[in-house]
């Protein structure tokens, strides 16, 4: 039998360009994102919450080439890692750990730790070595430097997005499975364009129902709803910063924009706007970084 491939070595990282590294430490990260929550079920929704955000910064710092995202809640990843490693606890979960440890590791843009911390979280070290290459080739094909930003598309599974897994791929009880079906629901991309209050609506799905569907979006790094919510945040936008603006005048009422969205998500989700969510919503409908 062939031996496993190693993980890419430093040598073979420090050939990255800078924001190529990021990305694959967010590839590594999210490849374990599904031992997080698989190890550890029922890990507090904040720890899971933390470790997802995580995993979406340094995604977001790749796409944008900022180093100045705003800075997750790693304490708390931190805290989750802690948690799911001690024997004393009720998880004891060492993978959730290191799951854990390899988002913070990716946040802190530590592509050689978020490596080794996804292998320590079950990711086959073929896959993760798989992905290095698909990075590696597209900044060589694509010409990147130290400043070239990184492509959504690179954050994307192997042979198709996340938004297109079929939600049969989960383990899923009859009641969901049979509710999600009749709502027309297939894939978690549907689940992202539905809200929690909608799916409460239906007779029969209660909270149980939800707690599993909540669980199978945070293993791959997504929310029921957030395809709604970020529609809902571009109708703000548009109409608080139209098309066209100047990139100078977009920046110079960032603030504002940005309390404007913040205050419009408290008010109708019952949530903050993160920093780096205002940033990405802004990047699409303006085409300017701030």
């Amino acid at each position: 039998m062939a031996d496993e491939p190693k993980l890419p070595t430093e040598e073979d990282i420090a050939r990255l360009p800078r924001w190529a590294r990021v990305a694959f430490a967010a590839r590594c990260a999210r490849q374990s994102l599904a031992a997080f929550t698989s190890d550890w079920p029922t890990s507090p929704e904040a720890h899971t919450r933390a470790v997802v955000d995580a995993v979406q910064t340094a995604e977001r710092a790749a796409e944008m080439a900022s180093p100045t995202l705003p800075g997750v809640g790693l304490p708390t990843v931190a805290a989750a890692a802690a948690q799911a490693a001690d024997p004393a606890s009720a998880a004891n979960a060492f993978a959730a750990a290191a799951a854990a440890q390899a988002a913070a590791a990716a946040a802190s843009f530590d592509p050689i730790a978020a490596a080794a911390r996804a292998a320590d979280a079950g990711v086959p070290t073929s896959t993760i070595r798989q992905d290095y290459g698909v990075v590696a080739a597209a900044a060589a094909q694509g010409g990147w430097d130290d400043a070239t930003p990184v492509a959504p598309v690179i954050f994307e599974p192997l042979g198709r997005s996340v938004s297109d897994i079929p939600i049969g791929d989960f383990e899923l009880s009859v009641r969901t499975h049979n509710y999600l079906r009749r709502m027309n629901l297939r894939t978690l991309g549907d689940l992202t364009r539905v809200t929690e209050s909608q799916l409460l609506a239906s007779k029969n799905f209660g909270e149980a129902s939800l707690a599993e569907v909540r669980a199978i979006m945070a293993a791959k790094g997504l929310r029921i709803g957030s395809r709604v919510e970020d529609d809902d945040f571009t109708l703000v936008l548009r109409a608080v910063a139209k098309p066209g603006v100047t990139a100078d005048a977009v920046r110079k009422h960032a603030v504002a924009l940005f309390q404007v969205l913040n205050e419009y998500s408290l008010e109708k989700y019952g949530r903050r706007l993160t920093k780096d969510r205002f940033r990405r919503l802004v990047l699409e409908h303006t085409g300017v970084g701030v």
